[in-house]
């Protein structure tokens, strides 16, 4: 291929498709990235954390609570967010304001306390730790998902301050919404679209893909795998996808839960030790209620490293460009532990 010896070229993503600009010569050194990792400069417990046990005074609610593991209390929580983007005595209605439309901010907008100490992130959590966060994300979501006024459910980490974090001790989001954006709503379009002309699942279609390439993959196991996107649109960029086809993230059995929870610390500790504890965000995309049968639409998990900043030529036009080639990417992954 022409890409190969080539320090500039394009690609397009299959399901947004939108173009990836990778240009070598802009490589910038992970390395240059670095950070000290949070398990050593922050303590087990801080008193003037709300997410700290012991704290509770400072907590608007606990909506939900996992059994402790081991000499714990409890293993994980779901706490009201004190600062929400929606809230449940929103209302539903759409209005007119002259030329334009509003509605209400209603929703839900959770915290999950991922673990009782202050200092202890994913790459440190015990096994049985990581799947009581998968099980929480799983049931906060189903719960969210049975409001008859809730249409999506998003639920994200955000590690670092480049990554839009504000409290240390660690933690994840979960936004209940009334309303699609609409490049959720495209993606879907464009899904069905794939459907209605090849008979099948892009997202299934893809993965099909990567396997037979290798190249891109990351891991995988008997119920996910993992890869680089071949348009990934910035460094280390990781996606994983059940190989079981569904829509909904709320299908997600036991033992998904556990091969889940396995992989998704795995590849948050190879970032971790690769490039030393990088800000990051990973996000469940599950489709929207009414659509979370329909066969051309399939979860998934994206990882994405912030350790670039997008500049104005980026924001101005909507081209990522990527200095990393990703099958690059896919082989030091795959080899560091």
């Amino acid at each position: 291929m022409a890409q190969k010896n080539s320090v500039h070229f394009l690609r397009q993503d299959p399901i947004s498709k939108e173009w990836v600009i990778f240009s070598s010569v802009r490589k910038s050194r992970p390395h240059a990235h670095k950070t000290a990792p949070i398990e050593n400069t922050l303590p087990r417990y801080d008193p003037a954390c709300p997410f700290c046990p012991g704290n509770e005074k400072m907590l608007p609610a606990i909506l939900h609570e996992s059994p402790g593991i081991s000499d714990q209390q409890w293993s994980t929580r779901s706490v009201p967010n004190r600062y929400p983007a929606l809230s449940s005595s929103g209302n539903l209605n759409r209005e007119k304001n002259g030329f334009y439309l509003c509605m209400g901010a209603y929703g839900h907008h959770e915290v999950i306390i991922d673990h009782p100490r202050h200092n202890k992130e994913i790459p440190y959590f015990d096994p049985e730790q990581m799947h009581s966060l998968i099980d929480t994300y799983h049931s906060r979501y189903i719960t969210l998902m049975e409001d008859p006024g809730v249409v999506m459910v998003s639920i994200f980490r955000n590690h670092g301050l480049r990554a839009g974090t504000s409290l240390l001790h660690p933690h994840s989001q979960i936004v209940a919404s009334p309303t699609v954006p609409r490049s959720i709503r495209l993606q879907e379009i464009r899904a069905e679209e794939y459907f209605d002309d090849m008979g099948s699942c892009i997202y299934c279609d893809l993965m099909h893909n990567e396997i037979e390439v290798v190249s891109r993959i990351v891991t995988q196991n008997s119920s996910f795998i993992s890869f680089v996107p071949y348009a990934a649109k910035v460094p280390y960029e990781i996606w994983i996808l059940p190989k079981r086809h569904t829509a909904d993230f709320g299908s997600i059995n036991e033992f998904e839960k556990k091969e889940l929870s396995s992989m998704l610390q795995d590849l948050i500790s190879r970032l971790h030790n690769h490039l030393n504890d990088p800000d990051y965000n990973y996000l469940i995309h599950s489709y929207t209620r009414f659509k979370s049968e329909e066969p051309h639409l399939h979860w998934y998990i994206q990882i994405i490293p912030r350790i670039l900043t997008r500049a104005g030529f980026e924001m101005g036009s909507g081209f990522f460009i990527n200095p990393d080639l990703p099958e690059e990417n896919a082989k030091i992954l795959s080899n560091v532990s």
